[in-house]
């Protein structure tokens, strides 16, 4: 919202499988061209964020159309039993 100047964003997050779960993220922003921006540290922070527990993530943007960002995270496995508490916070 920081940077979109979105007037809505909605937030889902469900269990897809038995090891799986996805994360949406939609909202109603200027969007950008993908292709053609840097990406900024927030979606290379969550790229990080996703492959440290063996999960991925797609941004998909359209200057204009807002922006989504899919996560896919493991449940068990994976590195998924490295997750910390809070990943805010920087490990100690």
């Amino acid at each position: 919202m920081k940077h979109a100047t979105a007037k809505r964003v909605t937030v889902v997050l469900f269990q897809t499988s038995d090891v799986e779960a996805e994360l949406l993220i939609r909202d109603d922003g200027q969007g950008f061209d993908v292709d053609t921006r840097q990406l900024g540290f927030g979606i290379l922070t969550m790229q990080d964020y996703c492959g440290a527990v063996g999960g991925t993530l797609a941004v998909k943007s359209t200057p204009g159309s807002g922006t989504a960002v899919r996560a896919l995270f493991p449940l068990s496995g994976s590195g998924a039993d490295e997750v910390v508490a809070d990943p805010v916070e920087p490990a100690t």
